[in-house]
């Protein structure tokens, strides 16, 4: 079903995981394009039972916990928002209302084709990119309500971060496009201090991630730009790490003159933050050719001509965090407090989350081992006794049968029932591990439909079905930035949805990825697919009223991250198949990203495995992008 010419609100999530991304579209200001993005991630629940592998020689059907979902009229979307899993009642609720966004939810629930859905996806990356330009070219981010801009690098973060977005989507004259903004208009010294955290995996990731993706039809004049400005860039936030006395990186950088700080609230830094930077960099150190980079004393020095097998300054400093933190993993039995003392090296404070400040660093352990070739047993030792902590620590159950991962506090060894949208990693990371044949069911543990003793593939099905059901149970068919789980709340509760009660201060969506990511790598390691017809709106400030007002800003990483997971899940074939009906990639069905191949940062930028000792892609000599920029950068 053709759906051009439509002014399209909202966003709606479809059988088989396919979720729809759609954008409304306005004119204003002499006719220069106007977007409105409120899009979001609404996604599939895996609700079907089906027959799971759990060994070679086991065939057990999984009975998903006994749980039994809300009839779909008497979930809070359904029956508040009007946006329900089965489109007829979609479509009769429209009939009855004659209201014109209903009636597009109606047409929009009947595209069943997943081409098709991936092509709607598609077209909502290019109307973000094209309001982008029309509002804010060159800048951070984009307001969308009001076509202004807003800056935080001040380096085009929304720019370079959905650079891979839209080469993977085949959108190349936008990526041109965005290639010559790099080569020209990319100014890194520009005297701002940056977060290198999140320097790292949206702008070094960004740019690796497109180098690796460009074809010389991208041009072959600009395309070693991408390059360069990772190089140079990665150089800027190198002080992050020289003036560490213990190797733990300073939060905070200025790129001009070198200086490293924490941030203006607090000495500490992160551990997701210091953790969640070895793909990039260590990428960096394998790609980086012949060149020769450092920050000295505010200046600059970026020349080619080093060692032909890379540089290995970037990796080098990577490695050492790992350093730090491996006398003091045993103490904490794989699950570290979020805060670590850049002066000392040592893990502070006595919460434990797998959400805000945390969350990466548990993604990176596996990550890291894939892409060191599966030759690190100490990384994977790590990843698998975090997972067996997890497993017997943090994962808790609702009155209801729904899993889902609380916090912990050491001091007290006491749990919350507090659970981030960022939590949602995790199912995603669970179905990697599986995938590459990680076990990280913990020893003794006989019981199969509990935590301790479940395949990885089993919890990973389960905690993303408590992801989708942040999404179900609100008015707004969106989660929350965070929730809180509960033992019961009655079902006419205007805070408390289903199995979990919302704060006002957590209230919002950032049109967060996670869970598109979790659902996507369930579907590309393991087939999953057999999902009932969840459904998807909008950018809100508060996901538990309907209607809701809108906030006037787009994170860089909805382009990045959110519609790319979405699109995937479409346009890509499974790798694996764990499930009944599910048909693997093939000659008539390529895989696009197999996952021996690459692997997706923490900012959804595909990423080539280096192995050992090199990136695994075809050898190619990296040059300069022009003599007059390295004369120029060597001040």
């Amino acid at each position: 079903m053709a759906m051009k010419g439509h002014s399209l609100r909202r966003t709606r999530a479809w059988p088989l995981g396919h979720a729809l991304a759609l954008t409304r579209c306005t004119k204003r200001h002499k006719g220069a394009v106007f977007v409105t993005l409120i899009a979001t991630s609404i996604l599939a629940a895996l609700l079907s039972r089906v027959a799971l592998k759990e060994g070679p020689d086991i065939d057990v059907q999984d009975d998903l916990s006994n749980y039994t979902p809300l009839p779909d009229t008497r979930t809070p979307r359904c029956r508040t928002g009007g946006l329900c899993e089965s489109w007829q009642l979609t479509c009769a609720i429209a009939k009855v209302s004659k209201d014109e966004l209903e009636a597009e939810d109606c047409l929009l629930a009947q595209i069943f084709d997943p081409v098709s859905r991936a092509e709607q996806v598609r077209e909502a990356a290019a109307l973000a990119w094209d309001g982008y330009k029309a509002c804010a070219w060159g800048k951070d981010l984009v307001k969308p309500l009001t076509c202004q801009s807003a800056d935080w690098f001040d380096m085009g973060l929304t720019l370079v971060d959905g650079l891979s977005t839209l080469k993977m989507m085949g959108l190349d004259s936008r990526f041109r496009e965005g290639l010559a903004w790099v080569a020209s208009g990319l100014s890194l010294d520009n005297g701002r201090t940056v977060n290198v955290f999140e320097a790292t995996i949206r702008l070094i990731g960004g740019l690796l991630s497109a180098h690796a993706l460009a074809t010389p039809a991208d041009g072959a004049e600009l395309t070693p730009a991408l390059l360069e400005r990772a190089v140079e860039l990665g150089a800027r936030l190198l002080p992050a790490f020289e003036a560490s006395p213990s190797g733990i990186p300073f939060m905070d950088v200025n790129v001009s003159s070198g200086q490293a700080s924490t941030s203006a609230w607090t000495h500490m830094s992160y551990l997701s933050e210091a953790a969640t930077l070895t793909l990039e960099w260590t990428l960096l150190s394998r790609y980086s050719g012949r060149w020769r980079a450092g920050m000295h004393a505010g200046r600059l020095s970026l020349v080619w001509g080093g060692s032909r097998q890379g540089n290995p300054v970037f990796e080098k400093h990577t490695d050492k965090v790992y350093e730090v933190l491996a006398s003091q993993t045993a103490k904490y039995g794989g699950l570290l407090p979020y805060e670590l003392d850049p002066a000392t090296g040592e893990l502070q404070g006595d919460r434990v989350t797998l959400g805000g400040r945390a969350d990466s660093y548990y993604e990176y352990l596996l990550k890291r081992w894939i892409q060191r070739g599966k030759k690190d047993k100490t990384l994977l030792q790590w990843y698998i006794e975090a997972m067996r902590s997890v497993r017997s620590r943090l994962v808790q159950r609702t009155v209801g049968n729904l899993w889902f991962v609380s916090e912990l506090d050491l001091t007290q060894n006491r749990t919350w029932p507090k659970m981030d949208h960022l939590a949602c990693f995790l199912p995603g990371v669970l179905a990697l591990g599986h995938y590459h044949g990680v076990d990280t069911r913990v020893p003794g543990a006989t019981q199969r439909d509990q935590p301790p003793g479940m395949s990885d593939l089993r919890l990973a099905r389960e905690l993303a079905r408590s992801c989708y059901e942040g999404y179900r149970n609100t008015p707004s068919g969106l989660a929350p930035e965070v929730w809180h789980w509960v033992a019961h709340v009655p079902d006419d509760n205007p805070r408390g949805m289903g199995e979990f009660s919302i704060t006002s201060l957590d209230a919002h969506s950032l049109l967060r990825p996670e869970t598109a990511e979790s659902l996507y790598l369930l579907y590309k390691g393991a087939g999953e697919g057999c999902h009932e017809h969840p459904a998807n709106y909008a950018s809100l400030d508060n996901v538990a009223a309907a209607p809701s007002s809108q906030r006037d800003s787009q994170e860089s990483f909805f382009l990045s991250e959110t519609l790319k997971y979405l699109w995937l899940v479409q346009a890509d074939a499974p790798d694996a198949c764990a499930v009944a009906n599910c048909t693997r990639a093939g000659p008539g069905r390529p895989s696009l990203f197999p996952l021996d191949t690459w692997v997706f940062n923490t900012e959804a930028h595909p990423l080539p495995l280096a192995g050992v000792r090199r990136v695994n892609l075809p050898q190619r000599v990296l040059k300069p992008y022009s003599p007059e920029a390295i004369t120029a950068m060597n001040v």
